[in-house]
């Protein structure tokens, strides 16, 4: 059988940014989903990759930093942390035309384990083969950037957010 079931899919809970996002918007974005720190945060890097980690790590990143480095860390933008916190994803697939065998099949020799699923396209979410809440759980990343920073009320709109939403009321039309 061919296809990744949306119920799989499901299982692997992440919210997708963008590469020109701050840790702050991640940290927003993460409250207002009323997520939890092992969901994923996959970033879509302006070269048409991914890269991923758990929230918990952001959090333990921060926790470990001085205060002024605290500052920085979550002002930074999410394109700036690939390599350190958040590791590139080797494997891309096609939710119609892979099968979840397959797909974690290649995802388990790969560093991060996870594998970004794609439909028409589009991003659809992850399948991590590492499990779906591995690693330090509800760290705090949400209390620990509100304590050194603002985290805004209402949605955020990066440059590339603005564009995506536009792409996809095109395509719709």
């Amino acid at each position: 059988m061919t296809g990744i079931p949306d119920q799989e899919i499901a299982k692997y809970r992440c919210i997708l940014m963008y590469d020109d996002e701050t840790v702050v918007e991640a940290a927003t974005a993460l409250r207002n989903e009323k997520g939890y720190d092992w969901w994923h945060i996959v970033t879509d890097l302006r070269d048409g990759g991914y890269a991923v980690a758990r929230f918990s790590d952001l959090a333990v990143r921060i926790r470990e930093a001085d205060e002024t480095r605290r500052s920085v860390l979550l002002g930074c933008c999410l394109v700036d942390l690939v390599g350190t916190v958040l590791s590139k994803v080797e494997v891309v697939a096609d939710q119609e035309k892979e099968t979840l065998d397959t797909v974690r099949e290649r995802a388990y020799r790969t560093k991060n384990g996870v594998v970004v699923i794609l439909a028409d396209g589009d991003f659809k979410g992850i399948i991590d083969t590492q499990g779906t809440r591995s690693g330090p759980m509800d760290v705090g990343l949400v209390s620990l950037a509100g304590a050194y920073a603002t985290l805004p009320e209402k949605g955020m709109m990066s440059k590339r957010r603005k564009q995506a939403m536009e792409s996809k009321k095109k395509k719709k039309k």
